[in-house]
């Protein structure tokens, strides 16, 4: 038996070559290599080239191992092909001297909170602020929890204060009167995490058509990986601190109420497409990948909610949504990364769900994203205001602003 090499992968990855990495990619895992070894490699060489070109690498890997863990690594060659690629090309892309903020902590929740806040700098000193009120409170809300209150939960109550509540600051007024009672704080997660998706199949096209308003697809998009990340790391790191995340998260959800469309002007929620639960489950996936491509994301959703609804494979068709993610028709390899990890996020959140009765909202929010023609756009925002302050354009204004004052539970 061969044995695996990284030379050859790392050649290609020097070269740039999309193809060379995916073959190379595949003779590796095929003579015994591991995607854990790929990480590390791929991680190696961007920072052994430059900080920045770790970084459009750095917050999909985690979820990329996740899934890789689970399929295994060979199920899994697109979605590393996607992160060598956009590594690769980011060492391209970045000058001698480049930089990128720093998200401080390898914690890929950590990660995703930095990038929020550094998104948009506004609105997170506003958080900060009401944070601090209340931070006092925390260690005691944390020893409230109360199990038994799981079942008298009311979650689409709950919900409707964090997607539409009227008044400043309902949805964290919300949370923080559940923490207060002692609502057991898994189930809060899984609400925000639904709220999340709700937001990304709300999301009104025009904000992000508008040059002179700021936010846009990768807004909601983040918004929903942030909140998967929250329901992940719950018991897996130190209580308060994953309690500030909650508020984090619930707070942003809630504020971003500003970039629903009208509620006349959403798209509908499609029925399910009627499916008979058979083993060959390969024509419905390709119908589902032939929708996405052509940009019809209502009939791809009813078609995905007829496989899920029967009872069909999961596994097999969240592994072609992530492959498919590799020749989505975006600018680059980084862009089809960041695509990458939106999926895998709207995965870690189906599955968390597993039993709920609108489960399919996160894998629905994810094909709608998959379908918009620039959710995979990020430019990093340092260089967006820097161009439009070159070329005299005015700076686009921020929709997601709240006031200082937290609303105090009653």
């Amino acid at each position: 038996m061969t044995t695996p090499s990284l030379e050859a992968l790392h050649e290609a990855w020097l070269q740039r070559s999309g193809r060379e990495i995916g073959l190379q990619i595949e003779q590796f895992l095929a003579t015994g290599g591991t995607g854990l070894q790929l990480a590390n490699a791929l991680t190696s060489w961007s920072i052994g080239q430059t900080t920045a070109a770790a970084d459009p690498i750095a917050w999909p890997l985690p979820g990329v191992l996740r899934f890789a863990a689970e399929v295994g690594d060979e199920a899994a060659l697109g979605a590393w092909v996607t992160i060598a690629w956009a590594s690769a090309e980011a060492v391209a892309s970045c000058e001698p001297n480049a930089t990128t903020p720093q998200t401080g902590t390898p914690d890929e929740l950590e990660s995703l909170g930095f990038l929020v806040r550094a998104a948009r700098p506004k609105w997170a000193k506003g958080h900060e602020d009401r944070l601090e009120a209340v931070r006092p409170r925390i260690a005691d809300w944390t020893r409230r929890e109360r199990p038994e209150l799981a079942k008298a939960f009311a979650e689409p109550r709950f919900r409707a204060h964090l997607t539409d509540g009227a008044a400043a600051g309902a949805g964290l007024r919300a949370t923080c009167q559940a923490l207060e009672a002692g609502v057991p704080q898994g189930l809060l997660a899984k609400s925000v995490l639904l709220a999340a998706a709700e937001r990304v199949l709300r999301f009104d096209v025009e904000v992000d058509a508008d040059p002179d308003v700021a936010e846009g697809w990768p807004d909601v998009r983040r918004l929903l990986e942030l909140a998967a990340a929250v329901h992940r790391m719950h018991g897996r790191m130190p209580v308060e601190r994953w309690t500030e995340f909650l508020l984090l998260g619930a707070d942003l959800v809630h504020s971003s109420a500003v970039l629903d469309a009208a509620p006349a002007d959403r798209p509908p929620w499609p029925e399910p497409e009627p499916l008979t639960a058979t083993w060959d489950h390969g024509p419905e996936i390709a119908r589902l990948l032939k929708d996405l491509s052509a940009g019809q994301t209502l009939r791809a959703i009813g078609l995905l909610r007829g496989y899920l609804a029967a009872g069909l494979p999961e596994q097999p068709l969240v592994r072609e949504l992530v492959r498919s993610v590799a020749v989505l028709p975006a600018a680059g390899a980084a862009d089809r990364c960041q695509m990458l990890g939106c999926v895998l996020a709207a995965w870690d959140g189906h599955r968390a769900l597993s039993g709920h009765p609108q489960q399919d909202l996160l894998l629905g929010a994810a094909l709608r994203v998959m379908t918009a023609r620039r959710a995979w756009l990020d430019p990093p925002l340092v260089a967006l205001l820097a161009r439009q302050v070159r070329t005299g354009g005015n700076v686009p204004r921020e929709r997601i602003v709240t006031g200082s004052r937290w609303p105090q539970p009653r």
